[in-house]
């Protein structure tokens, strides 16, 4: 049995492209395809229409921007030359909020994948006066702004706040640029240069700021974008959403059972906690994304894991085995807690039966927490069965094979012995079963200084489970090639 397996992409377009032309699209060879480097502005309002313009390499025979929602659509054409092409979207008003991927379509292939946001608030480009391009620009709560901010360059904002009132502010920068390092940090200050806020990078968002605050006083509050550096290389493109929106950063539990209502807490966000009880999806569905509505939409969600199994909640006091968190449920099963604070170890109590085999996942910073985690699986004479620190990122997993009946011990630490109010995970302990994934392949283009060849191509080895005739797993490793491209 041989896999076929295409490398990289930000997100699957869902609904969108036969299989067999997934499939196709992987024999492609670079020339003459199109390339989608930028988006500009990589934003746009739910329910509005509006132009943007998409730049990169033979686009001059683009046919459409193909998005992975069908909520979003290209109405049409401006205008298509060799490296731009303008085109017209359409956002739907029922349009997901938050993070979309997207191609461009041209007669010759399909581009590699680019980010586009839709936020819930109107959106309009940044503006300086000319007369005097340091005064700030003042903005209502409730707005989405685009600019760059190249080289030393910096924009400056003013809002109006009450005292007691909350400002969300959420910066989109890092997640755009792709040909240069872009990294956004966002300073919040009172009319006196007083910093109330300072923020680099968000466990949330990535390399991206965000923050939320509640006002001291009556006052105008300056809000500051500029690359971290102060030497902004390329376009800098930022997306700066300003309001009195909810900013939590995790939820808390970070998932629940397909089909059923969940009762979760959010976390993060500088007024408190937000409850929450939202109905998941279907086991077809692995994410749920929870918009905090309170006041304002929260314009990026928080991703919730969709899986068909129930959840087990820490109980404290559990540091070690002789506390650990009871649990009467047969596997699989989800384990959830937070490391609340520096040196917090968790420890949970399941049962395994001899010859079982599972994929023991963590799940924290793909879900945004700011977590690095260690697990660990000890069985009842404290000897270590199994255990993992990154699993192919910064998330724990292995593949555990039950060598004998009984009680076992679930441990999760943070890998530096830090913990936070929103130091939240999920263990999700699942039987090994086969799995087929597809994908549209994400091509790239690596800047080599030297005496290479033209071009060459980069083999991916990707190992999946698939049963056998006789009703067992076996393992199967495969190579699939992944087209690249010096320049």
């Amino acid at each position: 049995m041989r896999d076929t397996i295409f490398t990289g992409a930000l997100r699957p377009f869902r609904n969108q492209l036969p299989l067999a032309l997934l499939f196709a699209i992987g024999n492609l060879a670079f020339a003459g395809s199109p390339r989608l480097t930028h988006i500009y502005p990589a934003v746009g309002q739910r329910g509005a229409e509006f132009e943007v313009a998409c730049r990169g390499g033979n686009l001059a025979d683009a046919q459409t921007l193909l998005f992975d929602d069908p909520k979003l659509q290209c109405t049409g054409i401006v205008k298509a030359e060799g490296g731009q092409v303008t085109v017209k979207i359409k956002v739907a008003p029922d349009a997901s909020l938050g993070e979309h991927s997207s191609r461009v379509v041209t007669a010759s292939g399909i581009s590699d994948v680019r980010l586009f946001y839709v936020s819930p608030f109107p959106v309009s480009e940044a503006i300086k006066e000319k007369d005097n391009p340091k005064k700030p620009q003042t903005v209502a709560l409730g707005t989405t702004i685009y600019g760059r901010t190249q080289g030393e360059n910096q924009d400056s904002f003013e809002v109006d706040l009450k005292k007691g009132q909350r400002l969300g502010v959420e910066v989109i920068g890092t997640r755009l640029q792709t040909q240069n390092v872009y990294d956004p940090h966002l300073t919040i200050a009172k009319a006196d240069g007083t910093i109330l806020s300072e923020i680099d990078d968000c466990a949330f968002s990535r390399q991206d700021p965000v923050t939320s605050l509640v006002a001291p006083e009556d006052a105008k509050y300056l809000l500051t974008v500029k690359e971290a550096t102060n030497s902004g290389p390329g376009e800098c493109h930022y997306v700066l959403n300003v309001g009195t929106f909810a900013r939590p950063l995790v939820a808390y539990p970070a998932g629940g059972a397909a089909d059923q209502e969940l009762k979760v807490k959010l976390l993060g966000d500088a007024a408190g906690p937000l409850e929450r009880t939202v109905k998941l999806p279907s086991p077809q569905e692995e994410f749920f994304d929870l918009i905090a509505e309170d006041t304002q939409p929260t314009p990026q969600p928080n991703r919730l894991r969709v899986s068909p199994f129930p959840n087990v909640l820490e109980v404290e006091p559990n540091e070690d085995v002789a506390h650990a968190t009871p649990n009467d449920l047969p596997l699989p099963l989800a384990l959830n807690g937070i490391i609340e604070k520096d040196g917090d170890v968790d420890h949970f109590k399941i049962t395994a039966k001899k010859g079982e085999e599972y994929d023991v996942k963590v799940w924290a910073r793909r879900l945004r927490s700011p977590l690095d985690t260690v697990l660990t699986i000890w069985d009842e004479k404290g000897a270590n069965v199994a255990g993992n620190d990154d699993d192919g990122n910064l998330d724990s997993g292995v593949r555990w094979k039950v060598n004998a009946d009984g009680n076992y011990f679930v441990k999760v630490e943070d890998k530096l012995g830090r913990g936070s109010a929103t130091g939240v995970y999920r263990v999700e302990i699942n039987r090994v079963a086969p799995r087929l994934t597809t994908w549209l392949p994400r091509w790239c283009r690596i800047p080599i200084k030297s005496a290479a060849p033209s071009s060459f191509q980069r083999a991916t080895a990707t190992r999946r489970s698939s049963a056998s005739s006789a009703g067992t797993l076996a393992e199967t490793t495969s190579w699939s090639p992944s087209i690249c491209q010096t320049v």
